[in-house]
């Protein structure tokens, strides 16, 4: 397996799924979103991922327990509500079975940049509507990194739209319209004229 090497959590020589639940339930508990969604309950916590474990079938020596620390992202997790969260959770934890990560590391890489730019697009048509978002900026402006890695061009690409959408353009004033001089009408002033003189000759 190389570098990669299949998670091994032992306890007194012994290689234990407990171990395994309780330092991941430990490392989820770190973030106050997925604590959120299990309303600040650590045993609710670990029930959800020993039973999510339990379905996909992980244990401590089919999961590669270092490549889901060294890539973890918890922007990947659904944390609107407990059902959405044990669904992606599962989808997060089956990336990093043994034999699928032995098997596909190469397809992986290959499709790194499509995740990658797929995710950078949802992200940056939040920022539209949510330009003060810090957060979700800075997990921008990573992602933008790793697809530098990658694709510099298409980094660059994204990067400036992300700048426009921070940036953006003041909107030019329109210009005030003079509106015409409007001239008296020459009628106008005839009939004034006709007037002074009637007054004149009717005084004399």
């Amino acid at each position: 397996m190389g570098s990669r090497q299949k998670a091994r959590v032992k306890d007194n020589g012994k290689t234990t799924i407990q171990d395994l639940v309780k330092s991941i339930v430990d490392m989820l508990w770190s973030y106050d979103s997925v604590k959120r969604v299990v309303n600040n309950n650590y045993v609710v916590l670990s029930a959800m991922v020993r039973n999510t474990i339990k379905s996909l079938g992980i244990n401590a020596d089919n999961f590669d327990y270092e490549s889901f620390m060294d890539n973890f992202d918890v922007h990947e997790l659904d944390t609107n509500d407990k059902s959405t969260f044990i669904d992606s959770l599962s989808k997060l934890l089956g990336k990093f079975i043994v034999n699928k990560v032995d098997n596909n590391a190469e397809l992986l890489m290959e499709m790194a940049p499509s995740m990658i730019e797929s995710r950078l697009r949802e992200i940056i048509d939040y920022l539209r509507k949510n330009p003060q978002d810090s957060e979700t900026v800075e997990y921008a402006n990573e992602l933008l990194k790793q697809l530098s890695q990658f694709d510099r061009k298409l980094a660059t690409k994204y990067g400036m739209e992300l700048h426009a959408i921070l940036n953006p353009k003041p909107e030019p004033k329109p210009m005030a319209i003079e509106k015409p001089k409007v001239e008296p009408k020459a009628r106008a002033r005839v009939i004034e004229l006709s007037l002074s003189l009637w007054l004149m000759l009717t005084v004399s």
